[in-house]
């Protein structure tokens, strides 16, 4: 109940944050009239000024009512004006474990961002390109308005990114791909504990720069580039289950905080007796797969389920929500066909990898509120 992120303003809201609570995926909000809580959505009563007065203390100035906000040791929180500062006003950041955290230099003062790894492509004053808490969304500052950006689809189209502090691994051509895997990355390596995964199983593969680059879409799962896969199950309903021929690979982008369950258990049904799977790679790849998995140098990695599906379980459609130009994503599955809807058959679909790549500053991500509630779960 007491945690949140730090999640930058942009554009006119440069340099301030949302306090988001990640319980509730709801954000900390003031209004004038006195009124406080948390709620959903992005209003002008959620940002707040992170003002340091030392190394690890701060006030919070309400930038809406430009009031204090306060917190009495006899439980009461609120906000008042004054230019004072009282102790009952000075804040503090802890990690999960309650350790203290100081206030750290802030990149063109915007509290909440942290690197990506990339750059801009460009001349400017400053070229890394950034992400925040949730890594849902990518952003750069505008060298004309000094404005931090989200990279938007209309920005994808004008900037462009490269490798910057990190670097490209060549998962795929390293010579023990999957043991370096599960040594450098402790999700993977507490798959691998519970016996779900291992770097020597028959059926891992690795992926190389052209396995399905120039594929044309036949009906089948597209596969991966510059990627490897550890062979799991095939587990579908809760259960162990023999492989089964003939059935069409697709593939599910799962949050960071369900993979161990979906590899021990396969995808279950949401209330409506519905699992969502799509037969492109890329689409769960770059949209729905956070929070990123960080190793040592800055390198970003995400995991895809790979599954099996029985032909004529499921129903071809596009994407319900339409929230990005999908050619910016796939390119080789039609948008009509890029989801695929399983509905009152858990049994029909099999879970039978997991695909681990990473990504790149070729690979876009775009905010929207399956990741948002993804990240909350996560982190």
């Amino acid at each position: 109940e007491h945690l949140f992120v730090l999640i930058p303003g942009i554009g006119e809201r440069t340099g301030l944050v949302k306090f988001h609570h990640l319980r509730t995926n709801k954000c900390l909000f003031f209004t004038r009239d006195g009124n406080m809580g948390v709620f959903e959505g992005d209003r002008p009563e959620f940002y707040f000024q992170v003002l340091p007065q030392g190394p690890d203390t701060f006030v919070l100035q309400h930038q809406d009512s430009q009031m204090l906000l306060y917190s009495n040791a006899d439980g009461r929180l609120g906000c008042f004006y004054g230019e004072e500062r009282y102790d009952d006003q000075l804040f503090q950041l802890e990690d999960r474990t309650g350790q203290l955290l100081q206030l750290l230099d802030s990149p063109c003062g915007c509290i909440g961002l942290r690197g990506t790894g990339f750059r801009w492509l460009a001349d400017v004053p400053e070229p890394r390109i950034f992400t925040d808490a949730f890594q849902a969304a990518q952003y750069i500052f505008d060298p004309g308005s000094s404005y931090l950006l989200e990279i938007g689809e209309q920005l994808m189209l004008q900037v462009s990114v490269t490798w910057g502090e990190a670097r490209d691994m060549c998962l795929h051509e390293m010579d023990r791909p999957h043991a370096w895997a599960i040594e450098h990355i402790p999700l993977l390596r507490q798959l691998a504990d519970a016996g779900l995964i291992s770097s020597s199983h028959q059926g891992n593969a690795s992926y190389g720069d052209s396995e399905g680059e120039f594929e044309e879409f036949a009906g089948d799962g597209m596969l991966p580039t510059r990627a490897i896969k550890f062979a799991l199950g095939p587990v579908s309903s809760g259960e162990r289950v023999p492989p089964r021929g003939g059935w069409k690979r697709a593939w599910h982008g799962p949050s960071l905080h369900a993979v161990e369950a979906i590899a021990r258990r396969g995808l279950l049904a949401d209330a409506k007796g519905r699992i969502f799977l799509t037969p492109s790679f890329e689409y769960p790849f770059c949209l729905y797969s956070v929070p990123d998995i960080v190793v040592a140098g800055g390198a970003r990695f995400r995991v895809v389920f790979e599954v099996r599906v029985a032909p004529g379980a499921f129903w071809e459609h596009g994407d319900h929500y339409d929230f990005c130009q999908l050619w910016l994503i796939e390119g080789c599955v039609p948008p009509e066909k890029l989801e695929w809807e399983v509905v009152g058959r858990p049994d029909a679909v099999q879970v039978v990898g997991l695909v681990l790549k990473q990504l790149g500053p070729e690979h876009p991500t775009l905010r929207h509120d399956t990741v948002v509630r993804h990240a909350c779960q996560s982190l």
